[in-house]
């Protein structure tokens, strides 16, 4: 799971009726974090036209913070998901947001459209560079691209004898890791490798939504 958010604004949540809670159920059933937005965001500057990019920096972040709230977190219990609670409570949000523009970063987009179902726009991003030169040495060693987030085949590959292929590619490994994630970071991690090559299943969609009057200058 990733970390939580280091601010919030607002905390939205769907609560378990008291009769179920009752009989063993959560009494919480879905959260929803309402965040500042990040002070960089590529996929922002596409649909915004740079426009909180400015010559000044911190006018340019008092423009960004006045306009843009950001989704950080939804979180749907286990038991509750696939009852529509997710989208209910996007749609919420965007109801209630207190700027004229909503965003939000999903590592899963792909696979569960959720904030689509709500009503915002979804733009698909391209892996991140670093994961994007991981798969191309992969393929260059002959590994696919579902062969990474198995995590098996990587490290039966790792696990032959020394060749210039696996050579290769554990530099590669070592480099993603290092460009990725502090010394800290892996250190926290039970098996760095692992978390890497799962994280090139991850697709990565920024969805966006205007909840009043768009401000000037947008697409």
């Amino acid at each position: 799971m990733a970390d939580r958010p280091a601010t919030h604004k607002r905390v939205y949540t769907i609560a378990v009726p008291k009769r179920l809670v009752a009989h063993g159920a959560p009494s919480v059933a879905a959260v929803l974090v309402v965040s500042p937005p990040l002070a960089n965001c590529y996929a922002r500057n596409q649909v915004t036209e740079g426009r909180y990019n400015g010559p000044d920096r911190s006018a340019a972040m008092t423009l960004l913070n006045t306009e843009v709230e950001c989704i950080s977190r939804v979180v749907v219990h286990p038991i509750f998901r696939s009852s529509g609670l997710a989208v209910r409570l996007v749609r919420h949000a965007l109801a209630a947001a207190e700027t004229p523009m909503v965003e939000a970063l999903a590592a899963m987009g792909a696979v569960h459209p959720f904030f689509e179902k709500a009503g915002m726009t979804a733009l698909p991003l391209p892996p991140d560079r670093h994961i994007a030169r991981l798969l191309s040495a992969a393929e260059a060693v002959g590994l696919c691209p579902a062969d990474l987030p198995a995590v098996r085949p990587v490290k039966n590959f790792l696990a032959r004898r020394s060749t210039r292929k696996t050579r290769f590619f554990r530099r590669e490994i070592t480099l993603c890791l290092e460009r990725m994630f502090s010394a800290a970071q892996r250190c926290r991690m039970g098996d760095p490798l692992a978390e890497l090559c799962r994280r090139t299943a991850r697709r990565y969609v920024y969805y966006y939504a205007f909840s009043s009057k768009e401000p000037p200058c947008l697409k």
